[in-house]
């Protein structure tokens, strides 16, 4: 889609007969950017996920200093799931009502808990 978008927006901006070197120019480099992007991002993410073996009870203390350190607000609860267990949309995003819900109904099994 990005290529498409990138060939049309050329063709349309460009004045008197089409330069075709130009244009297949514009979308191999976009397509160059493209991939380099993807692929740092999966480095990036492979990255991510080795410190993710961390254990639930070091998370939820980490994350409950975090919150503490950057908004000075003490959490009465940090919980770690999987993520797997939060409720989501169609499109994949998180329902935080219904995940609300859930919690307040004692729905969730939680890996560990870290409380004031």
């Amino acid at each position: 889609l990005v290529l498409i978008t990138t060939g049309l927006g050329y063709l349309l901006a460009s004045r008197g007969p089409t330069n075709w070197f130009g244009l297949v120019c514009a979308v191999a480099g976009t397509a160059l950017v493209g991939g380099g992007a993807n692929g740092l991002n999966q480095w990036w993410e492979r990255e991510r996920e080795r410190g993710a073996e961390t254990a639930p009870e070091a998370l939820a203390t980490a994350a409950r200093e975090a919150v503490i350190q950057e908004t000075g607000l003490v959490p009465s609860l940090v919980g770690v799931l999987e993520t797997a267990r939060l409720p989501r949309t169609t499109s994949g995003k998180i329902r935080r009502g219904a995940a609300r819900t859930q919690h307040l109904s004692n729905q969730y099994d939680y890996l560990a808990i870290s409380r004031r």
